[in-house]
């Protein structure tokens, strides 16, 4: 996933990003880095940014700039979470909001991804890779990424004020992305495996229908032999039955 493999890789990259910035701009910058990571991965993989998305990119600029222009700020105005300008809070929350969105989106994605990839290959064809292994795992990854989902928005709720708190919420939502790769790349590292297992099973299905249609022409065959023979026989016994009349 654009060389980044973890969770606590994308962080750190996050945080040394972060630190190259000035003191107030330091948590909307590492924000930002969550967002535009996997706003890259979702424009990569589906070709479009979601409009949602989109509009929180808008206002948090607009914010920005107000910000900047902002005429008479003191010195202080640039230190981390200082509540005299408005605007960088504010700003802050849009790219918040936004990281929120586009996690949101790549997780939605590859749960309907999982779900079209389940119903396109068979169980029957993919309980052939790996003798059942890969589908086993397959499922497992999947419910693990649908539960670290499903508890990053039990929590999603409860957005606010409280900063540290709001990165436990982001942080949850990193996680059940990762998970959601995670099931992504079991599928595709697999994909040489399903297409030999997808093949075998189509020569199976062929080799079992041409036994039925053999055994179908092989039964008319016997029947008509049968009531050939039968028809036979009868017409015989009329005839030997008039010839002695």
């Amino acid at each position: 996933m654009f060389n980044i493999s973890t969770k606590e890789e994308l962080v750190a990259r996050a945080k040394a990003q972060s630190d190259l910035a000035p003191e107030a701009y330091r948590s909307i910058v590492e924000l930002y880095y969550f967002a535009r990571y996997f706003v890259s991965l979702y424009e990569a993989r589906y070709h479009q940014l979601p409009i949602q998305v989109w509009n929180e990119y808008r206002n948090s600029l607009d914010h920005f700039v107000r910000h900047l222009t902002k005429s008479g700020l003191p010195p202080e105005s640039e230190r981390e979470n200082c509540r005299i300008d408005g605007h960088l809070r504010l700003m802050k929350g849009h790219i918040q909001r936004a990281a929120l969105d586009i996690l949101k989106f790549n997780c939605h994605e590859t749960d309907r991804w999982f779900l079209r990839q389940a119903n396109s290959d068979e169980e029957n064809v993919l309980s052939g890779v790996n003798d059942g292994m890969f589908l086993r795992t397959f499922y497992e990854l999947h419910k693990s990424a649908q539960e670290a989902f499903f508890r990053a928005k039990a929590e999603d709720s409860s957005l606010g004020e409280n900063a540290k708190y709001n990165k436990e919420v982001i942080s949850r939502y990193v996680d059940a992305a990762f998970k959601y790769e995670a099931l992504r790349d079991h599928y595709e590292n697999n994909l040489g495996n399903i297409a030999e297992a997808r093949h075998r099973h189509e020569m199976i299905a062929q080799a079992s229908a041409n036994l039925s249609f053999g055994s179908s022409v092989k039964a008319s065959l016997t029947a008509n032999l049968i009531w050939a023979t039968g028809s036979a026989i009868v017409g015989l016994a009329i005839g030997l039955y008039i010839a002695g009349g």
